[in-house]
């Protein structure tokens, strides 16, 4: 992603711009029935390089400390390790079962916002943290809401004794 090496005053309208893509490929993909696991996959891929790539910067810029950038990664994390087990383990079809969730969207809408202050309002620091706080627990629930998924489909799926 080109977040990092992009000019100050272009972060905002890429976050933006990232946000509204993020908002209308799949409800343009839904609406005219091009809706497809693999695009889902590839959209959820792109949310989290993209958070990451801002997060790694404003860590870098010293606007977020390290531990909070941790704390707002807890979700990607997660389905980071469940789609690492589920390959090594061969259980891609219980990866496979796990849709985007309810906690997961609001988790990358909160990051946005969140995003969209720290690169427009950084010094509006009740609204900054109060952000932060929101994006950190909403994060943290999607962590487990999706470990809880991922864990009901693995089970569901494996061979009786």
């Amino acid at each position: 992603m080109a977040f990092p090496i992009l000019p100050g005053h272009w972060r905002g309208p890429v976050v933006l711009a990232a946000a509204m893509s993020d908002l209308g490929d799949g409800l343009i993909a839904r609406r005219f029935g091009v809706a497809s696991v693999l695009g889902g996959h590839l959209d959820a891929m792109t949310d989290k390089a993209f958070v990451l790539s801002v997060l790694i910067t404003f860590v870098v810029n010293w606007q977020v400390p390290a531990w909070q950038a941790a704390l707002l990664l807890a979700r990607d994390g997660v389905v980071a390790a469940i789609v690492a087990y589920a390959v090594m383990a061969r259980r891609w079809i219980a990866f496979r079962k796990m849709p985007a969730r309810r906690w997961g969207k609001l988790t990358t809408a909160a990051l946005f916002v969140f995003f969209l202050v720290m690169t427009f309002w950084p010094n509006a620091m009740v609204v900054v943290l109060s952000l932060f706080g929101i994006s950190a627990v909403l994060s943290v629930i999607a962590a487990f809401d999706y470990a809880f998924q991922f864990i009901t489909a693995y089970h569901a799926d494996r061979p009786g004794p």
